[in-house]
């Protein structure tokens, strides 16, 4: 039995990280798995688990994978092909249909889509619009949250008891090879944030907040691991609010626990999200998490404030307040590190069977 992931490439982001961890668990369980690719490269590209097989589309652009996905359907026939990211989802519905594949087509939404057709590129713009004429000839849809199903449906008018939500396997288990953070000096006591270097992150807003919390705490740094278009402009308000020689851009890190692992805090800042996989990874490691209550995720992963603090968008000083607060705060790790483990990849993976084997 053949499952098939149709992405764009191997980029450091959640979504291709969340398919390495979901094909390594199903070729444990006997499953082919391929990655049907628009291009075959990216930061991620090395982690793909031996076993998976790489499929790449050569297309440059969403609308020139269309052929290539085309053929690769009618020669290898998966039983099912699940898609990820608006372009490419209507890509995969309209492949099938030229294809007269018998291949089951199950489409995901992992990010809020009202706010990326509001904000971004003309080809999410679009994304709406198309759904709802697609939507229904998938043979299921999947949302990573709750928020993001009723975005869907709201945004699509497609009946929300139509939606499948599985979220996505972020809970980190130790690895042999973990150890300390190469953390750089004079930041070993540090706050924590990761992703990419982009507007929905809110980086300015937790740079700003960090400006209050290191004038109340002379010892602690900010370290954010990420890279992203924004790194000038950031590193430049990181200079303007005087905060600079304690604020530590890294990069992208492939493996973050170890700075999850040793951080005073992790704060997730941002304006929207799917379902925030980095705040599972947080408290893999039973690390204390500050986030927004933005749409959508944090509120479901940390259950309504449960497993962390939550502050509204925007609000810099409760923001600063939050980690202030936490800094050296006790907290249960085990229950934190239990909460994470409702997304482990044995849990996720059962679901992703379940509905697959009722779109059959």
């Amino acid at each position: 039995m053949r499952i098939a992931f149709h992405f764009p490439r191997l980029a450091s982001g959640g979504v291709e990280k969340m398919r390495i961890v979901l094909a390594t668990e199903l070729l444990s369980r006997g499953f082919e798995v391929d990655f049907v690719l628009c291009q075959a490269h990216g930061e991620y590209f090395d982690q793909v688990p031996p076993g998976v097989r790489i499929v790449d589309l050569k297309a440059g652009r969403t609308l020139t994978s269309i052929l290539p996905l085309v053929r690769y359907l009618r020669a290898v026939r998966p039983e099912w092909l699940v898609s990820s990211l608006g372009p490419q989802n209507i890509v995969a519905i309209l492949a099938a249909r030229l294809a007269r594949s018998k291949t089951k087509v199950f489409v995901t939404q992992h990010n809020a889509l009202t706010r990326q057709s509001s904000s971004e590129s003309l080809a999410q713009r679009v994304v709406p619009l198309l759904y709802r004429r697609l939507l229904p000839l998938a043979d299921g849809v999947i949302a990573v949250s709750h928020g993001i199903a009723e975005d869907v449906s709201r945004a699509c008018r497609f009946p929300i008891e139509n939606i499948s939500v599985i979220y996505n396997p972020a809970y980190m288990a130790q690895e042999p090879e973990d150890g300390l953070a190469p953390v750089p000096f004079g930041a070993q006591r540090f706050i924590l944030a990761i992703g990419r270097l982009v507007e929905q992150k809110g980086y300015d807003d937790l740079l700003a907040a960090f400006a209050v919390v290191a004038e109340a705490d002379q010892d602690v740094h900010l370290v954010i691991l990420g890279n992203g278009p924004l790194l000038a402009p950031l590193q430049s308000y990181a200079v303007e609010l005087g905060i600079n020689a304690r604020v530590h851009f890294m990069g992208f890190v492939k493996n973050p626990r170890p700075f999850l692992a040793q951080c005073k805090v992790f704060v997730l800042a941002s304006r929207y999200e799917g379902l925030a996989n980095v705040l599972v990874e947080a408290l893999s490691v039973g690390a204390k998490v500050v986030s927004t209550r933005c749409d959508y995720g944090p509120e479901e992963v940390l259950a309504g404030g449960k497993f962390g603090h939550l502050v509204p968008v925007g609000d810099r000083a409760a923001l600063a307040g939050a980690i202030l607060s936490s800094l050296d705060k006790e907290v249960d790790v085990e229950a934190l590190v239990g909460r994470a483990k409702d997304f482990s990849a044995p849990v996720i993976t059962d679901h992703y069977l379940r509905v697959l084997g009722n779109g059959a």
